[in-house]
């Protein structure tokens, strides 16, 4: 159990793609600037489950190198109780009411790589503090709503010649701990889901929607393991991925018995090679941007 000092570190990938994946590639760095510029304007926010809460970047930093981005996110929620504070001596409690559009808010820091994983061009390191209320199924729709708005244009289609709408998109999946190969030499493949995300142009925009996707699940033969399993997880992993599927979940039986699943892009080369998620403990008595950045470079 973490003492007060203490916070859990997310270790998350973070992949760029195009949508279509045919469209021409995005660079991170883009991304970044464009996101700085509108935080620093004082305008990087959403507002979302009916305008009643808010996410939002408060800081970005980018270093003198242009290796690290240094974010501190920000989620208030105008629905949750009112805060009480309570006399040490006496014990008698004292509210203080929000005012007309506040919210309870939470805060999170993080870092991102801006240089791609060894071998992985599409693929960054991204960390990122635990903090209730403020985790990935917030961040990531925030930060994807964001980027299209800022970097979505057109291109010529070369399958067509004709001019079609793209823009920047990111996925975020646990990183590091044994490779996936590893995990299989004694855990059995059990089957492949395969995800194709897709738009309708009439229901883009309804609020009640997050996302539209087709599934395929593929079945594996009993028994399969190792080298094998690897295989035959890139080999149906390069078909799907031709086809439009561009996220992947391997599900898999451990030998002690329990199943587990692992989400990845279908961009990666070697899913073998793929990082099982990992989480540390850090302790924070210093700036949690400072304990995240050396944390960081400790790895490269």
């Amino acid at each position: 159990m973490l003492d007060q000092y203490e916070r859990w570190v997310h270790f998350y990938t973070l992949t760029l793609q195009s949508i279509p994946l045919h469209a021409p590639p995005f660079t991170l760095i883009e991304c970044i600037e464009l996101l700085r510029k509108k935080t620093n304007d004082g305008k990087c926010f959403n507002l979302i489950e009916r305008q009643t809460a808010c996410v939002r970047i408060t800081d970005l930093k980018i270093n003198d190198d242009a290796t690290l981005a240094t974010f501190l996110f920000q989620y208030s929620d105008s629905k949750v109780s009112d805060p009480a504070f309570s006399d040490l001596q006496s014990g008698e409690t004292r509210e203080e009411p929000k005012l007309d559009g506040e919210g309870i808010a939470v805060s999170a820091h993080a870092v991102l790589r801006l240089n791609p994983l060894p071998g992985r061009q599409v693929e960054f390191l991204f960390l990122l503090e635990d903090a209730p209320g403020v985790g990935k199924t917030k961040i990531l729709p925030f930060l994807n709503k964001e980027i299209k708005a800022l970097l979505a244009r057109d291109f010529v289609d070369p399958d067509d010649n004709k001019r079609k709408a793209c823009h920047p998109h990111f996925d975020l999946g646990h990183h590091i701990s044994q490779t996936l190969r590893e995990d299989l030499e004694k855990g059995e493949l059990r089957f492949i889901e395969f995800v194709k995300d897709f738009n309708v142009a009439e229901l883009d925009e309804d609020p009640y929607l997050k996302r539209l996707s087709n599934t395929v699940k593929v079945k594996v033969a009993p028994k399969t393991y190792g080298d094998e399993a690897i295989s035959a997880i890139n080999k149906v992993k390069n078909f799907f991925n031709k086809n439009g599927f561009d996220h992947m979940k391997v599900i898999y039986k451990r030998p002690e018995g329990k199943q587990r699943s692992v989400d990845l892009s279908t961009f990666r080369e070697d899913v073998g090679m793929l990082f099982l998620e990992r989480w540390k403990p850090s302790r924070l008595r210093r700036n949690c941007r400072n304990v995240l950045t050396k944390l960081m470079m400790r790895l490269f």
